[in-house]
């Protein structure tokens, strides 16, 4: 619990990133 700060920062820019590619494929995949 003590680097959940740093940790959770960066985890949760790297989901956003990855969410974003995600819906990015679906977008792509109904084409």
């Amino acid at each position: 619990m003590q680097n959940c700060d740093s940790k959770g920062r960066t985890l949760d820019a790297d989901l956003k990133v990855k969410l974003e590619r995600y819906l990015i494929q679906m977008k792509k995949a109904k084409e």
